[in-house]
């Protein structure tokens, strides 16, 4: 069995990560902020550090999506 999940118009899947990008001034990228982000679960609040740059990454962990781990089908009869 295949299933094929559509593209989503913020979120991006990257193997079992789930990412997207915020977009900060200057300002808040220099001196650091507190900002709300969007996760699947809904909106967070968070707190930047100062000094982050174009391309950094921050990790919400136990904002994303569990992991899943599907039995191997080889060894079902789905007939």
């Amino acid at each position: 069995m295949t299933i094929k999940v559509s593209d989503h118009e913020f979120f991006k899947r990257e193997n079992k990560d789930i990412l997207s990008t915020v977009n900060m001034t200057l300002s808040e990228a220099l001196l650091g902020c507190k900002m709300t982000v969007a996760t699947v679960h809904g909106s967070v609040n968070i707190n930047t550090e100062a000094g982050v740059s174009s391309d950094d990454q921050m990790v919400l962990k136990h904002w994303g999506v569990p992991e899943f781990n599907p039995p191997d089908d080889s060894i079902y009869d789905l007939e």
